[in-house]
């Protein structure tokens, strides 16, 4: 009888743990978090480019790629992140893949940019302009030449963007007030053509270029990244403002309305030292 009793506790123990260790993994896979979606991982990623977590950002990227091998916006933030750590030799080679498996116009352009260097259309050290002729005086009547006074833009055809957190204005022609949107993140601004912003595909939004506002610290650090696409274009004891732009097609090319309300825009802000003459760094 002994021997039957300790043959019944025995297999009571065993009965026992098994209870145990399945409850266990019930209760793990209970409170296993929800896979994150490929869009949590992009928009992860945008956050991680943002704050210049580059290594961060790849990881996300590359992550949707093996997830979803034709999602575009996935190999150009890959792209971003490395150019971001500077190795633009695998910045390359993701577009290079990216292009293949997508054939997206996007990122064919981004890798053109790459191949020539910066955005043609951004010039961050714009030819001085030809120096004034030197007015003489007129020694007889002891008097100059009356000058010409130069014509100042009347308030009433400015659009000011004002940021006062950021403290920088930029002064847009009053005609913009209503085709331009403004997305505020921690330390930047996006500005986008509304047209292509509210009616074109997801991957068209309109981008048109992003201003940051860097402390001294921070500027340095950004800049020793070698990023082709940002260049300084205002600077106050606080902040070193950049301007950053986009870098692929931001608007819908299948749509003659949406292609020329955006390029009008573009064309006026990739104007050789716009920024520097547009944007003023506030005390």
């Amino acid at each position: 009888m002994d021997a039957v009793k300790k043959r019944i506790m025995v297999y009571v123990a065993a009965g026992l743990i098994l209870v145990l260790l399945a409850g266990g993994v019930i209760a793990a896979a209970l409170n296993r978090a929800a896979p994150v979606s490929v869009d949590e991982l992009l928009s992860l990623g945008e956050k991680y480019l943002l704050d210049l977590d580059y290594e961060q950002a790849l990881a996300q990227f590359l992550i949707v790629i093996e997830i979803e091998p034709m999602n575009e916006r996935a190999y150009i933030g890959a792209a971003e992140a490395y150019i971001g750590i500077g190795d633009t030799e695998n910045a390359t080679a993701i577009l290079e893949q990216g292009f293949a498996a997508t054939g997206n116009a996007g990122i064919s352009v981004m890798l053109e940019s790459l191949a020539s260097g910066p955005n043609p259309d951004w010039n961050p050290d714009p030819e001085p302009e030809p120096d004034e002729p030197e007015l003489e005086l007129d020694l007889e009547s002891e008097s100059a030449p009356e000058l010409e006074p130069e014509s100042e833009p009347e308030p009433n055809d400015i659009f000011l963007y004002v940021n006062e957190e950021l403290k920088f204005s930029i002064a847009f022609p009053k005609e913009w007030e209503d085709r331009l949107i403004m997305e505020r993140y921690e330390n930047s601004v996006i500005f986008y053509n509304r047209a292509n912003y509210e009616r074109g595909p997801e991957w068209a939004n309109g981008s048109l270029f992003q201003i940051a506002a860097d402390t001294h610290d921070e500027w340095a650090e950004r800049s020793a990244s070698g990023d082709p696409y940002m260049y300084k274009v205002a600077e106050s004891d606080d902040y070193i403002y950049s301007a950053y732009g986009p870098q692929d097609i931001m608007y819908d090319d299948s749509n003659a309305e949406l292609t020329k309300d955006y390029r009008e825009m573009w064309e006026t802000v990739a104007g050789a030292g716009w920024f520097e003459t547009h944007i003023t760094a506030l005390p």
